[in-house]
Formats: structure tokens, sequence, C-alpha cells
């Protein structure tokens, strides 16, 4: 399962929104499970 949105996506809301580390990104599929993933700074 990928999730996500093209680059850029975040420049256009207004104000701008970026995923920022401690966000969470939850997706859940019925019938299939959970996913949760925390986001965090790249190395």
């Amino acid at each position: 399962i990928a999730t996500g949105t093209p680059g850029g996506v975040g420049d256009e809301r207004k104000p701008p929104r970026y995923l920022r580390e401690g966000d969470v990104v939850e997706i859940t599929v019925s019938g299939v499970g959970t996913i949760s993933n925390p986001v965090r700074n790249e190395a």
C-alpha cells in the first residue's frame, strides 16, 4: 500500500502545510487493518 502526494502539494495550501517531525500518518483499510507511521526528520 503506497500513500502520499506529488511533490509540491504542501506549497499550494494557504497557508503552506508540510509534514513535520512528530506528525503521524495513519491509513485504515476496511477488512485489512491500520498502519500508523510517525514522521521523523531525515538523518
